[in-house]
């Protein structure tokens, strides 16, 4: 499912997460990244988080970790590392 993030989790802030998974990106056009991923965490704080972004700087790997990312990959992704890291996520 791909949508905007307002049309994706307004009203959804109460209900739990029909999702397994989300992969975010972190540059969104209508809303910082990082306020989605706070919204989303408020709503859901057990789902898993992949996030993509084009910049892999300490301090943005320090602040997604501080919003809960569960994985962080940098743009371009690769298939067989987006699949690692859903691997990793559904063994852990």
């Amino acid at each position: 499912m791909r949508a905007s993030p307002p049309e994706t989790w307004s009203g959804a802030e109460d209900t739990t997460s029909i999702f397994s998974l989300l992969l975010l990106d972190l540059n969104q056009p209508d809303m910082d990244g990082y306020q989605l991923l706070c919204k989303i965490r408020k709503s859901d704080p057990k789902i898993p988080i992949i996030v993509q972004s084009a910049f892999r700087y300490s301090e943005e790997l320090e602040k997604c970790n501080e919003s809960g990312v569960t994985e962080h990959l940098t743009k371009p992704i690769f298939i067989n590392d987006l699949l690692d890291a859903v691997k990793r996520i559904f063994n852990a």
